[in-house]
């Protein structure tokens, strides 16, 4: 097609062929407007059904607060990340989140619903310790600055928390920063409702081999 018939095809186009110039009328249906009338939240017991609302990106419709109940459903991955990290930084780390629209009582309105499953909480139970090349006076230095609360939730970051830790007291002490090796296990006295970790560090003296590797964490 020439320039001429496409704009001729568009709805409510003109063309004034004497100027050249091209009126074109532009028509679009917007639809009906959605909003949020509700969110629902099912399964938690950690947070409040108000502080898992106040995580996502946003809220009911109200005219009183002046909420225009807008949401956008390309957030709510956002929102369930955001929900999942509040948990596993309490320990639930087989919390699982999701997040779902449904059409509420009128096709204007839309009902969001927040699906948790928690799981059980995980501690920290024993941290011990062990040197190798390491004067013992040393060791009990380290021990004695770095300790972890009793009944502690046991966090994924928590292994590379303590060895940032570890290196930090060992500078402030001008000590030189030994070979960290930690080691996470679920500890005998876990059980599936109530597991507990284990933490176990190895400090190895500088310029010594090594025959453990790196962090091991099966729990994971």
């Amino acid at each position: 097609k020439t320039a001429y018939e496409m704009l001729r095809s568009l709805v409510g186009s003109e063309m004034c062929i004497e100027t050249d110039l091209v009126h074109v009328s532009l028509y679009s249906h917007e639809g009906v407007r959605q909003y949020i009338s509700d969110i629902n939240v099912y399964g938690n017991r950690e947070f409040s059904t108000a502080a898992l609302r106040g995580m996502l990106h946003c809220s009911p419709r109200n005219r009183w607060l002046l909420r225009n109940g807008a949401f956008q459903p390309a957030q709510f991955d956002t929102d369930r990340q955001r929900i999942l990290d509040a948990y596993l930084a309490r320990g639930y780390l087989d919390a699982r989140v999701a997040i779902s629209a449904r059409t509420a009582a009128r096709s204007n309105q839309i009902a969001v619903i927040v699906s948790v499953f928690e799981g059980p909480r995980y501690t920290v139970g024993e941290l011990t310790w062990r040197a190798r090349g390491l004067p013992s006076n040393l060791l009990a230095r380290l021990q004695h600055r770095i300790s972890l609360d009793d009944d502690m939730p046991y966090t994924p970051d928590l292994p590379d928390a303590l060895r940032a830790r570890i290196a930090e007291v060992s500078r402030a002490g001008d000590i030189p920063v030994p070979g960290i090796v930690i080691r996470t296990l679920l500890a005998p006295k876990s059980t599936p409702a109530q597991p507990v970790v284990s933490i176990a560090v190895t400090l190895v003296a500088p310029g010594l081999p090594s025959t453990l590797h790196g962090l091991l964490s099966p729990i994971h």
